[in-house]
C-alpha cells in the first residue's frame, strides 16, 4: 500500500519546496507585507490544492481498480466521467473561493491591512 502513497507524497513535498522557494524569493527580492500576502493567499490556497488533488486520487484509484481487474471495456466510461466531474468541481471551486475568500481569511485572522491584497491573489491563483 506504500508505493500506492509515495506519488502523492513526492507531489506534496514538491508543493511544499515550490511555497518554501516562493517566500524565499518574496522575503529577499520584496519585503514582509508582500511574504505575509503570499503566506495568507497560500493557506487558503492548499485547500483547493488538498480538494483537487483528492478528485484526481479517487480517478486513478478507480482506473487503476480497472485495470488490474482487466475491465479495459470500462476505462472510457471512467476516463470520461472522471473528466466530467473534473470540471464539474473545478468550478465549484473557483466558485466557492470567489463566494468565501474573505470569510476564509478571518477564519485565518489574516491582517485587516492586506485583505484585499490577498483577495486579488487568491482570485489570480484560482483562475491560473
Amino acid at each position: 500500500m506504500l508505493e500506492f502513497c509515495i506519488p502523492i507524497i513526492f507531489m506534496y513535498i514538491i508543493n511544499q519546496a515550490y511555497s518554501f522557494v516562493d517566500n524565499v524569493i518574496v522575503a529577499t527580492y520584496v519585503n514582509e507585507r508582500a511574504l505575509a500576502i503570499l503566506s495568507s493567499c497560500m493557506s487558503v490556497i492548499n485547500v483547493g490544492f488538498s480538494l483537487t488533488s483528492g478528485i484526481g486520487s479517487a480517478a486513478s484509484l478507480l482506473v487503476s481498480r480497472h485495470v488490474g481487474a482487466k475491465e479495459y471495456d470500462k476505462l472510457p466510461r471512467i476516463l470520461r466521467d472522471a473528466v466530467i466531474v473534473g470540471l464539474m468541481l473545478s468550478a465549484l471551486i473557483v466558485t466557492f473561493f470567489f463566494l468565501f475568500t474573505r470569510p476564509l481569511l478571518s477564519v485565518i485572522h489574516t491582517p485587516a491591512e492586506i485583505v484585499n491584497e490577498t483577495t486579488i491573489l487568491v482570485y489570480i491563483y484560482t483562475l491560473s
